[in-house]
């Protein structure tokens, strides 16, 4: 039973840029804030997969807008053109080990008295 990933469809896409967007301005109207790094990196990755899907669709000016959004973003949120080492260089854990550590025997029934 494997479970495929499955990309977001560009409306789920479009509906996330616009209800960030939407947060932005709420938060923005009420305060002066800056959007952190995180912000960025979210609004990177939304504009990079929307790019993607209009580059599939065909439409390379429209996914070069993107694109440039993306990675307008992505600079804002300290991106680093090297992603990060992640599990794959961990070594494989070793199997648990399991250790049956109770106070009496295995064949005899438990004794009534905790003392």
């Amino acid at each position: 039973m494997s479970r495929e990933i499955r990309e977001p469809t560009a409306w789920a896409l479009r509906a996330d840029l616009i209800t960030a967007r939407a947060l932005l301005l709420l938060v923005a109207a009420r305060r002066d804030v800056a959007l952190r790094p995180e912000g960025h990196r979210y609004f990177a990755d939304r504009y990079a997969r929307l790019a993607n899907h209009y580059r599939r669709r065909g439409d390379a000016r429209r996914a070069n807008a993107l694109l440039t959004k993306s990675l307008k973003h992505w600079h804002l949120g300290g991106g680093d053109p090297v992603p990060p080492a992640a599990a794959i260089a961990m070594p494989i854990p070793r199997r648990p080990t399991f250790i049956e550590a109770i106070g009496f025997r295995y064949d005899d029934d438990p004794p009534d008295s905790a003392a």
